[in-house]
């Protein structure tokens, strides 16, 4: 496994103060995999402003499967399903306060 912080990062790595966040498996190994565990970990956070791209970073990576006949037989993860629950929470918070 790999965390996101090291020692002293900004996210609260420091000694005693570390993040309750995701940690990345070793087997994500593709892009959408990995922004997704980034998406997730801005949401943990609250961070509204992060969230909104890697969202829009993690549609394009996923609609950029094959070429014009390809189809995608994979479901869609239940994290995936989770996440964007959790964005469109966040959004309706944002607008609410």
């Amino acid at each position: 496994m790999v965390s996101f912080c090291s020692p002293g990062c900004a996210l609260g790595g420091l000694p005693g103060n570390e993040p309750e966040h995701r940690v990345m498996e070793k087997d994500e190994r593709r892009l959408g995999d990995r922004i997704l565990s980034a998406l997730e970990l801005a949401l943990e956070h609250g961070n509204l402003t992060v969230a909104e791209p890697l969202a829009q970073a993690l549609e394009l990576c996923m609609t950029a499967f094959g070429g014009p006949d390809a189809v995608d037989h994979r479901g869609v993860p239940t994290r995936l399903l989770q996440a964007l629950d959790r964005l469109d929470s966040l959004r309706r918070a944002e607008k609410a306060a």
